[in-house]
C-alpha cells in the first residue's frame, strides 16, 4: 500500500493567549516572505476569486459612467 502524505504535515496547531499575540505572530511569518511571493499569492487569490467571471469573454470597449 502506497504511503500517502498528509498535507498537513508541516502544519502545527499555535495556541495564543490574545488576539495581539496572534496578530504580531502573523505579521512576523508575513514579513518573512519575499514580496515576489506576496504579488504570487495575491494573484493566485483573484484568479480563484473571479475564476467563473475570467473564463467569460470581456469586451474590448471602455465604458465610462456619466
Amino acid at each position: 500500500m502506497a504511503k500517502s502524505k498528509s498535507s498537513y504535515s508541516n502544519y502545527r496547531i499555535k495556541q495564543f493567549s490574545s488576539f495581539e499575540e496572534m496578530d504580531e505572530d502573523k505579521a512576523k511569518q508575513m514579513a518573512v516572505i519575499l514580496p515576489v511571493e506576496h504579488l504570487k499569492n495575491t494573484t493566485k487569490l483573484i484568479k480563484n476569486i473571479y475564476d467563473e467571471k475570467l473564463k467569460q469573454p470581456m469586451s474590448k470597449r471602455i465604458k465610462f459612467k456619466k
